[in-house]
């Protein structure tokens, strides 16, 4: 799931994804 309005630099990158993975292990 990507968000082509949102900018993707690393630092947002990363935390981003570390939450989408988190959730995804969670739910």
């Amino acid at each position: 799931m990507r968000l082509p309005m949102v900018p993707v630099t690393e630092p947002t990158r990363v935390a981003v994804r570390s939450a989408m993975v988190h959730a995804g292990l969670i739910n």
